[in-house]
């Protein structure tokens, strides 16, 4: 079992189903058609998952070290592009089999490329929760493990000077008696 949680793959895979199938059971009980919700979530899923990992592996390194407008500027860029993504696979696979009336808008009409940048980011910022609870766990974990060396050592030194004769060689066995 603990193989399974150590698998990287399989926990981004098994995250990327769960998602799946939450929107589309939640999307899918407005409507009551659940393989309609289903077919949509997973149709835009790949500009989802890139998206995502564009923001996990490439942005927040920067956010993490300070560099806000760097971040920003290629957060809204990035947005802007996932956003026409979106809009195209609906042109695309959406609209043609579910509202076919919305052909009929134009292909870069702001309102709906914002929606669909809307549409992205809870599965983004889900992930990057998650992410940085993982890095807060590990700094815990490293500045625990800092605290428990610096105080061996402040106990060391302690001991030292109590009994330095138990922790200092004596000079008399580096001499040669004659």
């Amino acid at each position: 079992m603990t193989s399974i949680f150590n698998n990287r793959i399989l926990q981004h895979s098994l995250f990327w189903v769960s998602q799946l199938v939450f929107y589309a059971v939640i999307y899918g009980s407005y409507t009551e058609n659940y393989g309609q919700t289903f077919y949509e979530e997973a149709v835009f899923l790949p500009v989802k998952i890139v998206f995502t990992y564009f923001v996990l592996y490439y942005l927040l390194p920067f956010l993490l070290a300070g560099r806000y407008v760097f971040f920003f500027t290629w957060f809204v860029v990035g947005s802007l592009i996932a956003g026409v993504a979106q809009r195209f696979i609906a042109f695309t696979f959406d609209y043609p089999i579910y509202y076919p009336e919305g052909l009929r808008d134009p292909f870069l009409w702001f309102p709906k490329i914002s929606k669909m940048i809307a549409s992205i980011y809870p599965y983004t910022f889900f992930a990057v929760a998650i992410k940085l609870l993982k890095y807060w766990y590990e700094n815990k974990q490293a500045q625990q493990i800092l605290l428990q060396d610096k105080l061996q050592a402040e106990l060391k030194f302690l001991k030292t000077q109590i009994h330095p004769h138990f922790y200092s060689i004596p000079s008399t066995i580096f001499t040669r008696s004659r």
